[in-house]
């Protein structure tokens, strides 16, 4: 926290892409509050594309052969990278079972990411029930788009939760782990994006299905916080607060 410390003091302004770094910034390093400016990963859309979104998981049930009354869900990510590896692990171990057993409806889960040749798991992950393997595919905006529900089943790694954003940015809620959420203001996605205990797989499973029945609006509240627009102006801002000349 050395280092840390001595570059927040010596900076002439801070910005955060994490809310909780923002908020831990002022407590843990006796800087005013607040620290600095809150300038997360964000999106380009205004607004999602409702007939894009139906015409997207109409092209996914067409292009696998699904009923219409299938759920589709979505995990996505390179696999070469180990919290993403992880996280798909425990959910074929120890959320796929429960989904299994609970589900009252098709349901088909897309893993996207490249990687899997590279470490030998996709002949294992071919085999479970339920989950269809892609590797990386080039449109991936139709997956994100087109599914009823983003699962990030994350509980380690850091990063700005980027696939949480693009998700709700395009209409599609998300199940998520607690760790798989810090950082995120949770306040401005309303109920898009629903927060399960690290290691609670049944109640993982079990919200799932809740959210897969009564799909959410994404509120206004969260393009205000996570549109680049709204982020390049909060930040220049902040800059000219810290620097008139700016």
């Amino acid at each position: 926290h050395g280092i840390e410390w001595l570059v927040y003091k010596s900076a002439d302004g801070l910005l955060f892409v994490s809310k909780q770094d923002l908020e831990q910034a002022s407590s843990c390093f006796g800087l005013p509050s607040p620290a600095g400016v809150f300038t997360p990963h964000g999106t380009e859309l205004a607004r999602p594309d409702c007939r894009q979104k139906k015409l997207d998981r109409n092209d996914l049930l067409d292009r696998f052969q699904l009923a219409p009354d299938t759920r589709l869900y979505l995990i996505y990510g390179p696999l070469t990278y180990f919290p993403n590896r992880e996280a798909l692990s425990i959910f074929i171990e120890n959320i796929n079972p429960h989904l299994i057993s609970m589900s009252q409806t098709p349901y088909m889960v897309f893993v996207c990411g490249g990687g899997l040749n590279e470490i030998g798991e996709r002949p294992a992950v071919g085999k479970v029930r339920n989950i269809l393997c892609l590797g990386y595919v080039d449109e991936i905006e139709t997956f994100v788009t087109g599914v009823d529900l983003v699962l990030n089943v994350s509980i380690s790694g850091g990063g700005a939760k980027s696939k949480v954003i693009e998700a709700v940015a395009h209409g599609t809620s998300v199940i998520s782990t607690r760790s798989g959420a810090i950082g995120l203001d949770l306040e401005c996605f309303g109920e898009q994006v629903s927060i399960v205990n690290d290691d609670d797989y049944t109640g993982f499973a079990r919200k799932i299905i809740e959210q897969s029945k009564a799909p959410k609006l994404t509120p206004v509240d969260f393009f205000e916080t996570y549109s680049w627009s709204r982020i390049v102006t909060r930040a220049a801002d902040y800059i000219r607060t810290i620097s008139p000349r700016f």
